[in-house]
């Protein structure tokens, strides 16, 4: 009898932590830890990435002002990036991907401050010169790299909603 209370309060026991631990929230530090060693993997392969002479980024640079401004810019830039870039289009959706979950963990899932590119910035003018696939496919890429050096810079933009 002793060993069938045993094993009932085995089960029960194994079947608590199971049920909770699939409902516990990720560790922020494993969190943040996550999205910047994405954002350097990132980094690292479009700082790699063979360019045109002197090619540089057009204009004044994006600025990133907390998380908002960081995921639709990325957007933004992502589907600039011909789909031939698939490897590079995945690696930022996935880094966009843990933004939103850092985001809606942080800001308390708050959607109300989501940011558009503002009317004559970098990102609005690219994207009405779409047609002119090698320029903007190197410009997006230059800007990508941009701001993921600016939130390697600056982690404190992870904090800020």
């Amino acid at each position: 009898m002793e060993y069938i209370t045993l094993a009932v309060l085995v089960f029960i026991s194994h079947a608590w932590g199971t049920a909770t631990a699939a409902h516990a929230p990720p560790n922020p530090v494993k969190m943040k830890h996550d999205i910047m060693w994405r954002s350097n993997q990132l980094l690292n392969k479009l700082v790699e990435k063979k360019y045109p002479n002197n090619a540089t980024i057009l204009g004044p640079p994006d600025q990133v002002d907390g998380l908002s401004s960081l995921t639709s810019l990325l957007e933004g830039y992502e589907d600039l990036i011909p789909s031939s870039e698939s490897q590079v289009k995945a690696e930022i959706k996935s880094l966009k991907g843990f933004l939103d979950l850092w985001k809606k963990r942080h800001c308390g899932g708050d959607d109300r401050v989501k940011s558009t590119p503002a009317a004559g910035s970098a990102l609005q003018l690219l994207q009405s010169y779409r047609t002119f696939v090698p320029i903007i496919n190197v410009q997006a890429h230059l800007r990508v790299k941009n701001i993921l050096t600016q939130l390697k810079d600056n982690k404190g933009n992870l904090d800020k909603c």
